[in-house]
């Protein structure tokens, strides 16, 4: 067999790189001319051809590999037509690699094999196939929709013809800059374009006579701004409180609740937890309230299963599946007109059930309201119950009076990223805390940028140079102020000694001259009055000495006196005197020196007293130490300057002190300052991560640790939550009535009628809805109505054209229309066309399609697998826009996915659905084959037994390479054709739907039985495991066996060659081993290797999911003082739809208690009431009791509602007693 590459070399797809060797394509210009000219001569003709092609005309392998992919693809999608790419273009690049070669035209057609191994292929086209423009070389060449819009109409303007075609591609070689091709000449063998020769021949761009025939995976046809019909129906349907067919689980109730609040949702689960089930659900309660649904999926298999599912339902006269095949649009057209033309009866008694619903609406918005009062999610995440939990544990330990004292609720905000936040500061806070053991250091008045901008070690560093080095200028600072004050001292009590020594001489000479003038004139001296000297002066000249004495004494007395206002050093006047006063002389000195003798005994504290308020101002103008006292007033500033300007402490030092002493005084500070810096070195790696810490957080966060700080620091987490929770509770608590199971059973009663007659009232209302259609376009298109009145088949038309013109008789035909996205890409534009849309398997859907999804409707529902090992396949750019559900609840357990039997531990996977073979077959790295495992598979089929209903499973052999699945398809197809043994067998299975599949077409199928070829097995001459192997080891390859693990119904059978040593039980990156060893174990009924595999099945949680473990744990705590020990119980593993806590019997008498929280079973987002009540039927028909477990009141006081729950229990048990009286036999 020639190799051939699945896909092009260059990243190009086929559609612009048509080279024959490079996929999926056979060169029709090898074929003979006479074959050739004949294709050509009928696709121009148009109205359909057939025609054989002989073995050895055209290249085998191509034939079969264009064939398969086909099948495999209609099998997929519901359209697996080949294509004939007609003509050519061909644009030369710099090299070879950037050469062009893409079809202008694509001609949908048919390709068969022949009944024998040696019978002609049929090649067929009839006139509803398709004609597609290469949509993907109009986008590499840049050209608009807009230049190409008369293109595109040219196409759609049939019937084909030579003039057709010739206009067709007139247009193209318009757009293209290119020759108008000559279609005269003959088709042509596509040449080898990286031939040197060949290049230099056609080095201009050119239409070419050339042909290809391949299966091409063509984009989604452009669509044509269209809006007949289009207009949104009327206000938005609401969804709210929607009734089903059946009971929506909890988890599938919030999937609608979200989707009538949101108005999308993407909702993603494993296989079997009821995805397609909810999806068909929620359209047939969509449709019942008179919305249009539309339903998509990559997949034509999930819409086959969507269509029964619906059918099931009653809704099949509703729902049209239509897949891109001419014989599913001709039906449709010939439906609608059959549907005009034999209108249905009017039935005038059908009438919508408008006061049960609205009965059932109003008790189902009142009891809506009271569980998600408790239910709905908190600003934290949590739910209610959950957090009331969380907030009995804390307080437990810690109560809510720590910080409410200290704090103001209204400065935090409750939600989940400030708790998340606050809970890292005070961990790290604590930790920090404890190995600093204070926060008062002398490091704390250090500079924040020490601990923010510097490392460790650069701040040790900074620190122990800049303290050392101003430490010193301090200390000489310090000695030099010393210095200076003791130097002025001296001077001043220098300048006061000699002071006292001028006054001191001045007054003993006053006392010897008024002596010696005694003497000398005797008493008359003192005692002559002035104005007898006066008049004696006339007579005697003694008076007139006398009166020139006192004068020359008076005179000095007085220089004393205004000597000493001078120089005020003390507090002493002498008084004025005059000649009549001379005799007070003596005496007034004899004062002044014993006044100047006590001053002089005082100089040694005045000295000390003007040196402690020494400044510039008050310094003693006479000493001369102005000038001095300046230099110490501005070294200190300096040195002050040179500290803040260095950045060493946070506050800036400030000297405003005036006098030197204070400034001295100051000084010392700043030293004991320095020095205790220099000191607390030695702790500063402690104190450097702490402070580092605290520097960086916000206000709220130091008030909150401040507060802690009185507590001790184990009780700060728990303070903390006990606070937060408190308030968090508070600010969201909701006043609501508990939900009274009354209530609950009468919306269940009114729910039962609706949802069984859901059916009958959607087939009377699009009735209806049909009726009025017609008669609107019999009024105002004619044209339509005559062509519906039309009798025989539809013949050729262009559907696209036809189904916008119907539109509105198709939406009210068929309001839940099912077809794959990129056939709702091809037949509707962007603007609203349907009230929902639903999506299967949404992660396969590209950016585009999903953004056109939601541009057709008001709501859209997502569905999805989970993804590979749990995770979410959401795509990125709609996280936190769209919410997320996840469906976590079984109820199909797929033998290949272990997670669903991990979950439910009642279920066992039985090994009759198993079968395992380790085959030993080798692999050939060339082809891509494993020859002994494909042997073997056509060997299982014949263990395949018809069901008793005598009709076959439908079957899924799975290949994991592209070689693997052509030589098995080549192999059936060989039985087939030889009708070898075996061959009644294989049709049977081809009918009931055999596929033989490569791992990326899975996702969507289901069979009832699935064959894994695991292909991959030792190669080379060292049997080392082949490189092809590790090709599974990427995402997109672990979500498509993924996929595998789900789509088998019944039975799951797998070939190996692998080595068995490779087959483990815990799944690592690569989920086939895990796969490979799950299946040997079931199979070989090996109970510890299957217990092995599920206990490390990944994502095996779920049942427990919103439980709040902590209230029942505290519920549980709680109770144990008031009930017999042992009684109050909580399972291990929690069990879907059941109460997770109970009060057991243990003694004769005593009752089986089962305690809801707020009245409710289920811990969803959104009530399932119909279940709820279900659920609560089922419990008390066991004969367990029921009980509401409040938690609004645990929250307020929980010792009072435990007594009250306990009262209530024993009350049960003690058949008669009050609850009061229960409580006191405790």
């Amino acid at each position: 067999m020639s190799s051939l590459q699945p896909f092009p070399d260059s990243a190009r797809p086929l559609v612009l790189q048509a080279f024959p060797a490079k996929g999926y394509l056979e060169d029709i210009g090898a074929w003979p001319e006479a074959l050739s000219l004949s294709l050509l001569s009928e696709l121009e003709l148009g109205g359909g051809f057939r025609l054989e092609i002989e073995p050895g005309v055209a290249g085998q392998a191509a034939l079969e590999q264009i064939y398969f992919r086909s099948r495999a693809q209609e099998r997929s999608s519901g359209s697996g037509s080949c294509w004939i790419g007609y003509p050519v273009f061909w644009s030369p690049g710099r090299d070879a690699g950037g050469d062009l070669a893409a079809p202008l035209l694509f001609w949908e057609a048919s390709l068969a094999p022949g009944p024998q191994p040696h019978s002609p292929w049929a090649l067929s086209q009839t006139a509803t196939h398709q004609i597609r423009v290469n949509s993907s070389l109009l986008e590499h060449k840049g050209i608009s929709p807009e230049q190409s819009e008369r293109l595109m109409r040219l196409v759609s303007n049939r019937p084909v013809s030579a003039g057709w075609l010739k206009a067709v591609l007139r247009e193209w070689a318009s757009l293209l800059q290119a020759p108008e091709a000559d279609l005269s000449q003959r088709l042509s063998l596509l040449p080898d374009w990286p031939d040197p020769e060949a290049r230099q021949e056609r080095s201009a761009p050119q239409i070419g006579q050339y042909a290809v025939l391949g299966y091409f995976d063509l984009p989604p046809l452009a669509q044509l701004a269209r809006t007949n019909g289009r207009a949104r129906r009327g206000n938005r349907l609401d969804l709210a409180h929607l009734v089903v067919p059946g009971v929506l689980n909890p988890e599938q109730a919030t999937v609608a609740d979200a989707l009538a609040r949101e108005q999308q949702v993407w909702a993603e689960g494993a296989a079997g937890t009821g995805k397609t089930m909810l999806g068909a659900q929620l359209a047939a309660g969509a449709v019942a309230r008179g919305g249009t649904v539309l339903m998509v999926s990559r997949h034509a298999a999930a819409l086959r299963e969507y269509e029964q599912l619906l059918e099931a339902m009653g809704l099949g006269p509703l729902t049209f599946l239509l897949r891109d095949t001419p014989p599913d649009k001709m039906l449709l057209l010939d439906l609608l007109r059959a549907g005009a033309q034999h209108p249905p009866k009017k039935n005038s008694r059908a009438s919508p059930a408008h006061q049960p619903f609205n009965k059932y609406g109003r008790l189902s918005a009142k009891l809506a309201h009271s569980y998600k009062a408790y239910r709905a999610a908190l600003p934290t995440g949590q739910q209610w119950p959950e957090a009331v939990g969380v907030y009995l544990e804390s307080a437990a330990r810690a109560g809510k009076e720590v910080l409410s004292t200290q704090l103001n609720a209204q400065d935090y905000t409750f939600d989940s990223a400030t708790l998340q936040a606050l809970t890292a500061v005070v961990a790290r806070c604590c930790r920090l805390y404890e190995e600093t053991n204070t926060l008062h250091s002398p490091l704390s008045a250090l500079s924040p940028s020490v601990f923010l901008k510097m490392g460790l070690e650069e701040a040790r560093a900074f620190i122990s140079e800049r303290v050392a080095a101003f430490l010193d200028k301090a200390n000489r600072l310090q000695y030099w102020y010393i210095n200076r004050q003791n130097a002025y001292a001296d001077q001043l009590s220098a300048h006061y000694e000699q002071a006292y020594q001028r006054f001191a001489r001045k007054a003993t000479a006053l006392k010897d001259q008024m002596a010696e003038q005694l003497a000398k004139f005797g008493p008359a001296f003192a005692e002559a009055s002035t104005g007898s000297l006066k008049i004696r002066r006339l007579l005697s000249s003694e008076a007139g000495a006398i009166l020139a004495a006192r004068g020359k004494l008076l005179e000095e007395y007085r220089e004393l006196s205004a000597d000493l206002g001078r120089h005020a050093y003390f507090g002493f006047k002498l008084p004025p005197l005059a000649q009549g006063d001379i005799g007070r002389v003596p005496s007034e000195v004899g004062r002044f020196e014993e006044a100047l003798q006590q001053w002089r005994i005082s100089l040694r504290e005045q000295v000390q007293e003007e040196g402690s308020r020494l400044s510039r101002k008050s310094a003693n103008p006479r000493v001369g130490f102005e000038q001095q006292i300046i230099e110490m007033e501005e070294s200190l500033d300096r040195l002050l300057d040179d500290i803040n300007d260095s950045g060493l402490y946070h506050l800036p030092l400030h000297n405003k002190a005036l006098t030197i002493p204070k400034r001295q005084r100051y000084l010392e500070e700043v030293a004991v300052q320095l020095e205790e810096t220099q000191r607390s070195l030695q702790d500063l790696d402690n104190f450097y991560r702490w402070q580092r810490n605290w520097l960086q957080l916000d206000e709220r966060s130091r008030r909150l640790v401040k507060a802690l700080l009185k507590t001790p620091s184990a009780l700060w987490e728990p303070a903390l939550h006990t606070w937060f929770l408190d308030n968090l509770l508070l600010t969201n608590y909701e006043s609501a009535l508990p939900a009274e199971r009354k209530d609950i059973d009468e919306l269940s009663s009114h729910y039962a009628p609706l949802a069984s007659g859901l059916a009958a009232q959607a087939l009377s209302h699009w009735a209806r809805q049909r009726a009025a259609a017609l008669s609107a376009i019999r009024k105002k298109s004619p044209k339509v109505w005559a062509w519906l009145q039309e009798k025989g088949p539809v013949g050729p038309l262009d559907f696209g054209a036809h189904f916008q013109l119907l539109w509105p008789l198709i939406s009210n035909t068929y309001p839940i229309l099912l077809m794959t996205a990129q056939q709702a890409r091809s037949l509707f534009g962007t603007g609203p066309s349907f009230d929902l849309v639903i999506a299967e398997e949404s992660h396969t859907l590209d950016g585009l399609a999903l953004q056109h999804l939601q541009s057709l409707s008001d709501y859209q529902l997502w569905l999805s697998p989970t993804g590979a090992f749990g995770g979410s396949l959401l795509p990125p750019e709609w996280k936190g826009e769209v919410p997320v559900c996840k469906l976590q609840h079984f109820y199909r357990y797929s033998p290949g996915d272990p997670r669903a039997f991990a979950k439910v531990k009642t279920a066992a996977p039985s090994p009759e659905a198993y079968w395992f073979e380790q085959v030993g077959g080798r692999y050939d790295e060339f082809e891509e084959v494993n020859e002994a495992e494909a042997r073997q598979v056509l060997a299982l089929l014949t263990r395949i037994k018809p069901t008793p209903q005598r009709t076959y499973p439908s079957v899924g052999i799975v290949c994991l390479t592209e070689g693997q699945r052509q030589h098995l398809s080549r192999l059936l197809l060989g039985i087939k054709q030889q009708r070898t043994a075996g061959v009644e067998l294989i049709q049977q299975l081809e009918r009931n739907g055999l596929s033989v599949l490569t791992l990326d077409e899975v996702p969507g199928h289901h069979f009832e039985v699935v064959i894994l070829s695991a292909t991959f097995g030792p190669a080379g001459q060292e049997d080392e495991l082949p490189g092809h192997y590790h090709r599974l080891d990427n995402p997109e390859m672990q979500q498509q066996l993924q996929a595998l693990m789900g789509c088998a119904k019944e039975e799951f059978w797998a070939l190996s060659s692998l080595p068995t040593t490779l087959l483990s039980p815990i799944p690592g990156d690569n989920l086939l081993p895990y796969l490979l060893y799950w299946v040997r174990s079931c199979a070989s009924r090996s109970t510890a290797a299957t217990e092995a595999a599920l206990a490390n099945s990944y994502d095996s949680g779920g049942a427990g999911a919103g439980l709040p473990f902590s209230l029942l744990q505290q519920v549980q705590d709680w109770l144990k003082p008031f009930l017999d020990p042992g009684r109050v119980h909580l399972p291990e593993v929690a069990v879907y739809g059941q109460p997770q806590i109970w009060v057991e019997p243990v003694k004769e008498g005593q009752k089986r208690h089962a305690l809801l929280v707020d009245g409710f079973i289920s811990y969803a987002l959104a009530p399932a009431l119909a279940w709820e009540s279900g659920a609560a039927k089922a419990l008390q028909d066991q004969g367990v009791v029921l009980h509401h477990l409040l938690s609004a009141e645990w929250w307020r006081n929980p010792e009072r509602a435990a007594r009250s729950l306990a009262g209530a229990i024993l009350k049960e048990d003690g058949a008669g007693l009050s609850e009061t009286e229960a409580l006191n036999t405790v």
